[in-house]
């Protein structure tokens, strides 16, 4: 059984095999993973990350991506037309990261709303053990620094959360 409330920032090294954990907390039994990813590398690395995790504990895996509209203009056809190719390149993404062989449940979504509060309330409703995304996005400031859709994540989380940053 998971641990629930028990927050947690692990920094993993993906181009070595070196982890730092604090709190010691990837001794806790996962049944249900989160992993975020925007298609940034940071995000695949993160993904290779729950996978790992995922075929260890025999956890089931749901892999989300977000859609932010609301930037998009309020003519609802344009609004459409916009909405479905994002979701189609969306999908497009997530199943590339399914290509990996994995022995367990793999669930793919496409969330629509502002992704730090999309994967909090993901998170919730399906009762997620462990969320794991990557340390920054794709925004080039948030690379010298956490990124801030992580930072928000590591904070609201009502699970255990892994930020994998790759170098």
């Amino acid at each position: 059984m998971a641990i629930k409330h028990n927050k947690t920032l692990v920094a993993v090294n993906s181009s070595e095999q070196s982890r730092l954990t604090l709190h010691g907390s990837l001794a806790t039994e996962y049944n249900k993973i989160l992993v975020a990813v925007d298609g940034s590398e940071q995000s695949r690395f993160a993904a290779h990350e729950a996978i790992a995790i995922a075929k260890r504990n025999k956890a089931e895996l749901t892999i989300v991506t977000s859609i932010d509209l609301s930037a998009i203009s309020h003519e609802p056809l344009m609004v459409r037309g916009i909405s479905n190719a994002l979701t189609i390149e969306a999908k497009g993404m997530l199943k590339d990261f399914t290509k990996i062989e994995v022995k367990t449940p793999i669930d793919k979504r496409v969330l629509i709303g502002v992704a730090k509060h999309e994967i909090i309330n993901h998170a919730k409703e399906e009762e997620i053990d462990l969320i794991v995304m990557g340390a920054t996005g794709k925004g080039a400031v948030e690379k010298v620094f956490i990124g801030s859709t992580t930072d928000y994540v590591l904070t609201h989380a009502p699970c255990s959360v892994l930020a994998v940053r790759s170098l």
